[in-house]
């Protein structure tokens, strides 16, 4: 009898994933639209000057900005930018955590003694490679969640280009650790890519796993 190639838990990682994917998507395209509103009220704005029909920037005698009747505009895409970055680390966090409680159900490693590295070894005994993005992707989850030099430090190491341009870990010391994270379109990319490359498919033999409902 042949049977039909499928195992419950790659669907249940491709639907986790899927989840976390379609929730970063809704939230870019609504923090799109929001970016696209404010350049429109600008533009919009910049015209009336242009026309008269409101006061434009006025400068003091030394030729220094006074007022900007933009500045609030400027403030707007600000907020949006870090709304942005505030979701993708969030997203960041639900996607390691959706491959964590799909390969822990698996592997029966359930407690709290077991590391990501007891983990990994369990999968390599299934023949399923974790990617070292995946631990990437954990230590950026621990920074932004603990938010301490340490955990910066561990990623910094491995993954420079998670932070932004010029950041230098003994030289600046801001309040708030996370917020040195700046994370791309394409470094996400690679994390979602390397937590399915990291988990079973359809093609690892179900009985390995010993599910009842497989």
């Amino acid at each position: 009898m042949s049977w039909l190639k499928f195992n419950p838990y790659a669907y249940d990682l491709a639907e986790a994933v899927g989840l976390v994917r379609r929730g970063l998507e809704a939230a870019e395209r609504a923090m799109r639209e929001d970016e696209e509103r404010v350049a429109a009220e600008m533009a919009e704005n910049d015209r009336k000057i242009a026309a008269g029909e409101v006061e434009g920037p006025t400068f003091d005698s030394d030729g220094d900005l006074l007022n900007d009747p933009n500045e609030g505009y400027h403030y707007d895409f600000m907020a949006i930018k870090s709304t942005q970055m505030e979701v993708r680390k969030s997203m960041m966090i639900a996607l390691y955590h959706a491959w964590e409680r799909v390969v822990r159900k698996m592997t029966k490693l359930t407690t709290s003694k077991d590391n990501h590295g007891a983990v990994a070894t369990a999968l390599a005994a299934m023949d399923i490679p974790v990617s070292p993005e995946v631990e990437n992707l954990r230590r950026l989850v621990n920074l932004v969640k603990h938010n301490s030099k340490e955990k910066m430090l561990k990623l910094w190491e491995m993954r420079p280009d998670l932070f932004y341009h010029g950041f230098e870990p003994e030289v600046h010391f801001p309040d708030d650790w996370s917020d040195t994270i700046r994370l791309s379109n394409e470094q996400m990319a690679v994390f979602f890519d390397a937590v399915i490359a990291s988990g079973p498919t359809h093609e690892h033999p179900r009985e390995a796993y010993g599910r009842a409902d497989s």
